[in-house]
């Protein structure tokens, strides 16, 4: 670590003040709503999220919540999970880099809204018998 780092985090200290994070808890709580968004997409239910993660339902609810940070090693395994390329949770935050837009999240959302009338659509079929 720098020393001049080193030496803000112990002024910080005896001043009383709280270290300084780069932690954005917004950041986390847009990757949750994603995965939830995604899981959901799939029809996958948290328990079985978490039974392939092996983690705790609860977990998997503080992930989507943004409560706690899904780690590398996590996301990777909840996208083979899912199905999903990492990207498409991650997308927005490297579109700049990209040089264009990710649109991943509005097309998951158009293929929400198109599944969700499917099923509207199959409920009245199921009338008509």
């Amino acid at each position: 670590m720098p020393i001049a780092l080193l030496e803000n985090l112990h002024e910080r200290k005896e001043m009383g003040m709280p270290r300084t994070t780069s932690r954005s808890p917004d950041m986390d709580i847009e990757i949750g709503k994603r995965i939830r968004g995604l899981r959901e997409l799939r029809g996958i239910t948290q328990v079985n999220l978490a039974v392939a993660l092996n983690v705790s339902f609860q977990q998997v609810q503080k992930y989507e919540k943004g409560t706690n940070r899904v780690a590398a090693s996590t996301l990777v395994h909840m996208c083979k999970a899912l199905n999903i390329s990492p990207m498409e949770i991650l997308g927005d935050y490297f579109a700049d880099a990209q040089g264009g837009q990710d649109v991943s999240g509005e097309i998951a959302q158009i293929a929400k809204t198109a599944e969700n009338r499917m099923r509207e659509i199959h409920k009245l079929s199921e009338g008509f018998r």
